[in-house]
């Protein structure tokens, strides 16, 4: 997009007033079913420009519409700074499709809920003004327009008339297309309605209604025309044949029905003007205004999409004169309709399932694709049959009638006759008057298409699929995300790029002068925010364009005086926002020539027959040459060749040049070339002696000399490069040792170290290409010859390499292995360059040999730094001395800056520092040269400084790559690491101090020891620049080597050099111990989320945590706990509710251990800890606190000091939390903890659905008293199943946190529940358990309850030992006196009556001086508590009782 660009459009208002009403009507229906967001508005541009009109000031119709709802509105263009005072135009709503709102008539809900809705939109202007009355003639044969590729502009108006007519026509889901015509005035631009019509759609091809009890009948003369399906796509394209220029509408439905029909039937007004004239439209615009199609789909598959394909390319198996056999094919039938025209179709499923459906199907109209049952004639249909169809059709002539009645007029002068299809003999049912029917073709029997060709590649799902203005190719987004390019012509795949999910395609032509439009294809991708453009010439990427993520290409066309001029308009922002819907056009920057984007158009058949027959010889040529199946000689191709006019030679050698099959199947492709190289110069000849002498006054022999000299220079390349290779081949030798200068010697050092740390040889990381003989037809596929002379001269020609750098590297390979040999061989190279003209950019011949350098293997390399004064280096310093030459201090000029750019652009960090070595080095050697010959003028110290930064840069990325290996496998290099955004140099030293442990203290300790180590140097400083230093380095480096055992060892002793250092000892600047923790604690957490049944994980990332401090980074603090929270809180909605919501975390992975208890408890108090920390932070006091990150430093030290990006993230993610979000999810945890019951806990909470969620914890809950009795119920069956569970050890403390942390949100008392716990162990019978607790802790339970609890306990226990048969007869009869009969009364009594807390407990067995013992503590707390007298007296009893029963049975 240009920058520079002063014009744009603003249709925020037009977009916002769709919106509105289509949020008003979705809101107003009951029956309308609405999820989730709704699809933004849609756009449509049509240009309204004169021809004396400046493309910046052109105004343009805007037609915003979305499922039911369409508007429109003329643009004018307004300046950047004018963008805040919105445009004036008034906004014209054209048409509402409104539902039936009403609720009478049950039966009829259903179709209610299917209300009709657009599925798709086009505008479409009148470019014959004496269709309509009162119009004048608009003619395109005009003198400035013959010369231009296209003849006239679809979408552009070239009427001189004041006022232009506008047909705005949509489709719908209900297989109707309506039209409304608009009324354009030229002067003001003032949009209104046609006047003289209604105000209403008009439906342009009326459906027939099938009477429900009559079968569907089709006749051999009368079909009736009812579609199903929608109608899925309206397109419209271009015919051209003798002397007369048409555009038609292709209207394609869901069943296989296409309809092509002339633009001018779109207009209520040709309607009008016919009507009066007593024609119909097939009588006012010709019998071929309206033709039927039918695809026969395949019965078994739904959901297809079919695509008109207008221009019609014929198969091997057809006739040369199939053209003109078609032409003079006229059906002779009661209907006169016009002759049928030859068509193909493309079929694809984007929702099928099936992998045995092709990926897309190619339909055609030939005979020979027809099956065999379609060729025998039908019988006349019988009287019945004729009966039922002239009812469908008077059922059709109803509706038209019916609306032209509404519009005021009729077909005929004396009106239509009600009921003239009802006669009931046949012969009045086809007494039809072609005057009184519109469209009599549009019962015609349509043309049927078959599968012709297939494109199979499952699982592959076309999305869409655009066809290019000329109708030759087309282009498909697929669910791979990928874009595809076909020859129509072929029906071949010819071109696949990669990286474009969500992609939506747009042609493009872009104009080179008046003579030639350049194809191109406008890719945009909204999953990366880019909008680029391709070149199909060569297939080069021409533009890029970095977009928003809610952009929209939008095409238009626009017209000027000397030339078509069409461009591509972006739509900054599809959603709705009156500040962003801003539209701008989209120029290509690169070549500074505007864009132009041209909907889908193609041109007919030639205006003669033999323009056909060259047309098919061509195509001929090219499907012998990609036919792989067909056995041919170079006899047949040469014979081909020769059938081809003077026109296309051009393109013919192209196809014999790139072609793999001539070398496959000929072998000698080379000596086939030049003899054809030789037949088109012959040719040449001829036609500079039949025709103009002048090579530029015809365009046709300009375009073949242009490209003999073309393939003349790449011939001599082929001969030079494939003579070197033979004789390369047989003097190859292998060097050895290291080079002789220091930056050489480090990179072969650097290379052993990678080898030796990844086990791998360097070899294995770029990508393989073929080292062969070289082949002429990837030499002819790598190469494009640059445009920029007109006309070029074997002298000025340029030809560079293909943009592909898979193509381009192909090819590098050959061209450049001539600096891998000796001396002389380096004039192998200058030839090459200096053959293709580039010999001379210096810049563009850096940016080959850095490609080229990044596919060398490790043997290449070393041959190419070892052998003797080595080309590579001379080639470079002969490069860097030309740079040189031109020295001047004022602005010095970086020496080999495009391998600069390589160097530090590249992730392959090796072979960097190996080019940039070299590359030092002839820098050097030419700087010192040209510094003694210019006396001091040219330092080289100065030369090649750049070059030992970077040089220094690499070895800081090589240490880190390589120290940190497996833990860290992002791409690395000096440019990513330069932008800031991409790595946080503290996530580095991070990673490498968990490498060597998780423990914090453990960590603490070697922060420090780093911090005052001696053996501490940056390796980015001249200060490293030494064999001592530098083996430290690389030793450090073969950390991944040693075991665990030794890890601890190694890297906490600093005292020996050999040894391995910490990454943190070379990065001592970044020695930030809170930004460090920061970034283990988020590391710690993915490697749990990873290894779930690793709770240290976990444990660790919460004692990182623990330890940053310090006011600056609460708010880092918070961001960590909220960011490790939400990892934490999938589990528990897991426990809750399932898997179903929840993706962060596997099924797999956690499923058997939310039943695991000893797994489980713990991870519920470590997620605790972390709400504990949300919970300490006043978020009112963080909000108004920044992240203090460490601010950017200026020493010379890299990476620099710069705020950390990775932890700016996590806090921009922050939110306030909520306190009783905070509870609510700290209650729910410890009710998980301590029960299992979930039905009760839901009682207790009832907004526990809401928790768990990613934003929960912002959210306020609210409380319900009414459930605090279901609570305090749920607390006492946690502490009785803690009891239960407790184990027959002596207890010191309560050990009750979840359990005490319930009561506290729920407003019990603590002290009440540590008293329940004691009471529920003493039901047990865990008496020495707990009885050191009680003696411990009685000030930290309640004890009036655990007094009137305990005697409860004690009495039921007396009971069962007085009443049960513990005690024998005996012991009974001795003790029977001394028993006081109202005391047992009161111990039954309470026994009886008492509340337990544990139900179901079997008879006591505790022994009865256990009793005696809990009876004494109850005295002794009764005395200190507010215990009612008479139990105090009561316990004083029953304690004399005890020792009575103690005294007497002894027991």
């Amino acid at each position: 997009m240009t920058k520079n660009r002063d014009y744009v459009y603003d249709c925020g208002r037009l977009l916002s007033h769709v919106d509105n009403t289509e949020s008003e009507l979705v809101s107003r229906s009951i029956f309308l079913e609405h999820f989730g967001h709704p699809e933004p508005p849609q756009i449509q541009l049509f240009a309204l420009a004169r021809r004396d009109a400046k493309p910046a000031t052109q105004p343009v119709l805007a037609v915003a519409f979305t499922k039911h709802c369409i508007a429109a509105q003329v643009l004018r263009p307004t300046s950047r700074k004018a963008l805040d005072a919105k445009g004036t135009e008034p906004i014209l709503h054209v048409h509402t499709f409104i539902p039936d709102y009403s609720d009478e008539g049950g039966e009829h809900l259903h179709d209610r809920v299917e209300d009709e809705y657009i599925n798709c939109l086009n505008i479409a202007a009148l470019e014959d003004n004496t269709l309509v009355a009162g119009g004048n003639t608009v003619t395109v044969a005009e003198k400035d327009e013959k010369s231009s590729p296209t003849k006239v502009l679809l979408r552009g108006i070239l009427s001189g008339n004041d006022n232009l007519h506008i047909a705005v026509f949509v489709g719908t889901n209900k297989s109707r297309l309506f039209s409304v015509e608009l009324l354009v005035k030229r002067k003001s631009w003032k949009l209104q309605r046609q006047t003289d019509l209604p105000d209403d759609l008009f439906e342009v091809l009326p459906v027939d209604e099938q009477p429900p009890s009559l079968p569907r009948v089709s006749s051999e003369l009368l079909v009736p025309f009812c579609p199903k399906g929608g109608i899925t796509s309206l397109t419209m394209f271009r015919l051209t044949s003798v002397g007369t220029h048409a555009v038609y509408v292709y209207v394609a439905y869901g069943d296989g029905t296409i309809i092509r029909l002339h633009n001018a039937g779109l207009f209520p007004s040709v309607w009008k003007r016919s009507s009066e004239r007593g024609l119909s439209i097939d009588g006012a615009l010709g019998k071929s205004a309206l033709l039927r199609y039918h695809v026969q789909l395949p019965p078994n598959e739904s959901e297809l999409t079919v695509i008109p394909l207008p221009r019609f390319y014929p198969s091997l198996l057809s006739p040369l004169d199939i053209l003109d056999s078609v032409e003079n094919m006229v059906q002779e039938r009661a209907f006169k309709v016009s002759p049928e025209k030859p068509l193909e179709a493309l079929v694809y499923g984007s929702q099928v399932t099936s992998d045995n459906f092709p990926a897309a199907v190619f339909y055609s109209s030939e005979v020979q694709f027809v099956r065999p049952e379609e060729h025998v004639s039908k019988a006349h249909s019988s009287s019945s049959d004729r009966k039922v169809l002239g009812t469908m059709v008077g059922g059709t002539k109803a509706l038209v009638s019916g609306m032209i009645g509404a519009l005021k007029w009729g077909f005929s002068s004396g009106g239509v006759e009600e009921n003239m299809f009802a006669k009931s003999s046949e012969e009045e049912a086809l007494e039809f008057d072609t005057a009184n029917t519109p469209f009599p073709s549009l019962w015609s029997p349509p043309a049927k298409l078959y599968a012709s060709n297939e494109f199979h590649d499952a699982p592959r799902r076309i999305e869409s699929f655009v066809v290019d203005p000329g109708g030759r190719y087309a282009a498909a987004c697929d669910n791979f995300g990928r874009v595809l390019v076909f020859d129509l012509a072929t029906k071949q795949l010819v071109r696949l790029w990669k990286g474009y999910r969500s992609g939506r395609c747009c042609w493009v032509q872009a104009v080179l002068d008046q003579s030639r439009l350049d194809l191109r294809l406008m890719i945009h991708s909204s999953h990366r925010h880019v909008v680029e453009v391709w070149s199909l010439v060569n297939f080069s990427r021409v533009t890029a364009v970095q977009v928003g993520r809610d952009a929209r290409i939008v095409p238009c066309t626009l017209w000027s005086q000397a030339s078509l001029q069409s461009t591509s308009f972006l739509l900054h922002s599809s959603a709705v926002s009156l500040s962003e819907n801003i539209i701008e056009a989209v120029e290509d920057v690169q070549q500074n020539k505007t864009l132009q984007v041209v909907p889908n158009r193609t041109e007919g058949s030639a205006s003669t027959g033999s323009a056909r027959h060259a047309t098919l010889h061509l195509q001929q040529l090219q499907q012998l040459l990609s036919a792989t199946n067909v056995n041919f000689s170079a006899e047949d191709v040469y014979r081909a060749l020769t059938k081809v006019q003077l026109g296309d030679l051009a393109t013919a050698l192209d196809l014999i040049a790139t072609s793999k099959l001539i070398e496959e199947k000929l072998g000698g492709s080379f000596e086939f070339h030049k003899t054809s190289i030789e037949y088109c110069k012959m040719r040449l000849e001829e036609g500079l002696k039949t025709g103009d002498t002048d090579v530029s006054s015809n365009p046709h022999i300009k375009a073949l000399s242009e490209k003999l000299h073309y393939h003349t220079q790449i011939s001599k390349v082929f001969d030079i490069l494939h003579k070197y290779e033979g004789a390369a081949a047989k003097s190859e030798t292998v060097l050895t040792g290291t080079p002789d200068f220091w930056w050489g010697a480090e990179a072969i050092g650097w290379l052993e170290t990678y080898e030796n740390c990844s086990k791998v040889s360097i070899d294995s990381i770029p990508e393989k290409f073929s080292t062969g003989t070289l082949r002429i037809s990837s030499l002819f596929a790598s190469c494009y010859l640059e445009t920029s002379m007109d006309p070029p001269t074997p002298k000025d020609m340029v030809i560079r390499f293909s943009e592909s750098s898979r193509i381009r590297r192909e090819i590098l390979v050959h061209i450049l292995r001539p600096l891998l040999g000796d001396i002389f061989s380096l004039n192998v190279v200058y030839t090459v360059f200096g053959i293709f003209g580039t010999r001379y950019d210096t810049d563009y011949v850096l940016r080959c040999f850095g490609e080229w350098f990044m596919t060398l293997s490790k043997k290449e390399i070393m041959q190419g730094m070892l052998s003797p004064n080595p080309p590579m280096t001379r080639f470079l310093r002969d490069l860097a001395t030309r740079t040189l030459e031109s020295w001047d201090d004022a602005s010095p000029t970086t020496v080999l800056a495009p391998l600069q750019a390589c160097c530090r652009s590249s992730s392959d960090l090796v072979r960097s520092f190996l080019l940039a070595a070299i590359c030092r080095e002839a820098a050097a050697k030419a700087s010192s040269n040209i510094e003694k010959t210019s006396y001091g003028k040219v330092l080289s110290r100065k030369v090649i400084e750049d070059w030992d930064k970077i040089l220094r840069q690499l070895r800081v990325c090589l240490l880190v790559s390589l120290r940190l290996g497996g833990s860290f496998c992002a791409p690395l290099s000096i440019e990513l690491v330069d932008e800031g955004e991409v790595f946080s140099v503290y996530e580095w030293i991070a990673r490498d101090e968990l490498v060597m442990s998780h423990d914090q203290e453990e960590i603490s300790l070697l922060e420090q020891a780093c911090a005052i180590s001696s053996h501490s140097f940056d390796p980015s400083q001249p200060e490293s620049d030494n064999p001592a230093r530098l083996r430290a380095l690389q030793n450090s480096c073969l950390a991944s080597k040693i075991t665990d055992n030794e890890r601890v060892e190694y890297f906490l002793d600093f005292d020996d050099e050999d040894r391995f250092g910490a990454l943190l000892l070379f990065l001592k600047s970044h020695n930030n111990p809170a930004l460090l923790a920061a970034h283990r604690s988020i590391l710690l957490s993915l490697e749990w989320v990873k290894e779930p049944t690793n709770l240290n994980h976990l444990h660790n990332s919460y004692m990182a945590l623990k330890s940053i401090t310090g006011d600056d980074y609460n708010l880092l603090v918070a961001a960590l706990s909220l960011e490790i929270w939400q990892r934490c809180a999938v589990v528990f909605r897991a426990q809750l509710f399932g898997w179903e919501d929840n993706q962060e975390i596997g099924e797999d992975n956690l499923s058997s251990l939310l039943q695991n208890k000893d797994w489980f408890v713990p991870f519920g108090r470590i997620a605790l800890k972390f709400l504990r920390v949300l919970r300490s932070i006043d978020f009112d006091i963080a909000s108004a606190l920044t992240f203090a990150t460490p601010t950017e430093n200026k020493t010379a030290t890299w990476p620099q000091v710069r705020p950390d990006v990775s932890l700016s993230r996590v806090v921009r993610r922050l939110f306030a939390v909520d306190k009783s979000a905070l509870d609510t999810h700290c209650v729910v945890i410890c009710a998980l903890l301590v029960s299992s019951n979930v039905t009760a806990l839901v009682k207790c909470v009832p907004s526990i659905y809401d928790c768990f969620l990613p934003t929960s914890l912002s959210k306020p809950f609210a409380s319900d008293p009414d459930v605090s009795h279901l609570r305090a119920a749920f607390v006492e069956d946690a502490i009785v199943t803690r009891a239960n569970v407790f184990p027959n050890v002596v207890v010191e403390q309560f050990n009750l946190q979840e359990i005490e942390t319930l009561a506290h949100v729920w407003l019990i008392d603590p002290k009440s529940v540590r008293s329940q716990f004691l009471l529920a162990m003493y039901e047990l019978e865990k008496d020495n358990c707990v009885d050191d607790l009680l003696t411990r802790n009685v000030s930290q339970i309640d004890s009036r309850l655990f007094v009137e609890h305990g005697v409860d306990i004690a009495c039921r226990r007396l009971n069962e030992y007085l009443s049960g048969k513990r005690m024998s007869a005996t012991d009974r009869r001795n003790v029977m006196g001394v028993l006081d009969a109202d005391l047992c009364e009161w111990i039954e009594t309470r026994a009886n009556e008492g509340r337990w807390l544990v139900n179901g407990l079997p008879p006591s067995r505790i022994h009865i001086s256990g009793t005696n013992v809990l009876i004494m503590r109850l005295l002794s707390m009764s005395t200190s508590s507010n215990v009612d007298p008479s139990l105090r007296a009561n316990i004083n009893s029953i304690m004399l009782l005890c020792n009575l029963l103690v005294k007497e049975i002894g027991c």
